[in-house]
């Protein structure tokens, strides 16, 4: 199966994250596994000049696009095409300053009650109204490097109920 590999030799894994079956796996096919967990846990924590950039850039692209999203927030527009023009943003931005990047996104802005404590939950095609409480969460790994943004705000006038509740959270 492994012909034009040399059985006995060393593979590095990361044991914190790889599945036991294919450690198995390996050690069947006559390899040592060598666990490199924290050699690469090391290596994480110093981040050079560019990967430093990276992690600002996504920050500000992440920041850039949920204010896009919520800038289009109003009343009879869907929370798809609510986080659309955040995403149409992104997709602009990549194109024309960071073409030879990756970008990988998750948005996602739960408007109903009953779905705001749902973690991890995505955008529907409900029409947003006056009133609804909009949890917009957004994610964007430029080149891998991740960054995270939430925002909880009130779309319309707030009530008294929500303004009560929102002395008590302080």
């Amino acid at each position: 199966m492994l012909s034009k590999y040399e059985n006995g030799g060393k593979i590095g894994v990361e044991k914190t994250l790889i599945p036991e079956y294919q450690v198995s796996f390996i050690r069947e096919l006559e390899f040592q596994v060598v666990d490199v967990s924290r050699k690469l846990m090391g290596m994480r924590y110093i981040k050079d000049n560019e990967e430093l950039k990276l992690m600002e850039k996504s920050g500000q692209l992440v920041s850039q696009a949920l204010n896009a999203s919520l800038d289009a927030c109003q009343e009879g527009i869907t929370e798809i095409e609510m986080d659309a023009k955040g995403n149409n943003l992104l997709f602009e931005e990549i194109a024309e300053r960071n073409p030879d990047s990756t970008l990988d996104l998750v948005a996602f802005s739960p408007s109903e009650i009953e779905r705001t404590i749902m973690p991890h939950i995505f955008s529907n095609t409900r029409k947003l109204k006056n009133g609804d409480i909009l949890i917009h969460s957004r994610q964007v790994a430029l080149n891998g490097y991740r960054a995270e943004l939430e925002r909880t705000i009130v779309l319309g006038d707030i009530t008294d109920e929500q303004k009560k509740l929102s002395k008590q959270l302080g």
